[in-house]
């Protein structure tokens, strides 16, 4: 296929991609006169064979309409301060890591945000989901992605769940956003900073120009640097307390035209 084609004018072709299973996105630019004549679209094309597990996530059961709770912003601020965000085991008595990431969008808009900055779907096997210990809402994560997986268990991960809570009828979904470390052959260790991790992921939607807008909360559970906790696995975590809240935007967003809400200070700004 040809790298220009003349106004007016029609082509067709094949473009050849890397190949690897999942949602494949595909971008495509058009240039006109001017800047304000410009057009970006972005097709995300199912690639058969391969079923991740939002595909099979029935998000519109999980919740009766009598359990959802519809907030303003301001309301939704206030929830995301005072609420317990911490994972519990299946006895519902051990706590694990605090949720750290807030995510408010349609699942169309969230994938498509996740997609654009190359994070990578997770189909999870029966035996995976009844070995999870993380669970929030009664339930393991909803949804996993992964990011800059490598052979020594280096990697972002992301686990996704779909809360009671709307924001003026947009989903909000609770994550956690965690960094492991790959060192040698394994599955890697958990970096114990977990709003570094936080901080990482709202920049790199950003770059990928998925974000709207965001800011930062401080919630409840603080765990200091000199006192850390551990999770089910035995990895050690600290953190300020902090919780990033972000809006996906579907359509690509340009990194100067992002809203940032003057909330909290971010991670940092509050000793540890």
């Amino acid at each position: 296929m040809p790298r220009r084609i003349p106004p007016g004018e029609t082509r067709s072709g094949f473009v050849f991609t890397h190949a690897h299973p999942g949602t494949k996105a595909i971008n495509v630019d058009l240039f006109g006169g001017s800047r304000e004549n410009d057009l970006s679209f972005t097709f995300f094309i199912d690639v058969p064979g391969f079923k991740p597990d939002h595909s099979e996530a029935y998000f519109e059961e999980l919740y009766t309409s009598e359990k959802i709770t519809d907030l303003n912003r301001e309301d939704l601020r206030s929830e995301l301060t005072r609420m317990d965000r911490q994972t519990r085991d299946r006895l519902g008595e051990n706590l694990s890591m605090p949720i750290n990431a807030v995510i408010i969008g349609e699942p169309q808009q969230v994938l498509q945000a996740l997609i654009r900055a190359n994070w990578v779907e997770k189909p999870r096997t029966d035996a995976a989901l009844a070995a999870d210990r993380e669970l929030l809402f009664d339930r393991v994560a909803d949804v996993v992605f992964m990011k800059n997986l490598s052979a020594s268990g280096g990697r972002n991960e992301l686990r996704f769940w779909l809360s009671p809570m709307r924001e003026k009828g947009t989903p909000v979904w609770l994550a956690h956003v965690t960094h492991f470390i790959g060192e040698g052959k394994g599955r890697g260790h958990l970096d114990p900073d977990l709003d570094d991790a936080a901080a990482y992921f709202v920049q790199d939607i950003w770059y990928g120009q998925g974000l709207a807008g965001y800011g930062w909360v401080q919630g409840q559970g603080q765990v200091p640097i000199d006192d850390q906790q551990q999770t089910f696995g035995g990895s050690s975590f600290f953190t300020d307390g902090h919780v990033i809240v972000m809006w996906m935007s579907g359509p690509a967003v340009s990194m100067l035209d992002v809203d940032a809400m003057d909330w909290d200070d971010g991670p940092g700004r509050t000793a540890r």
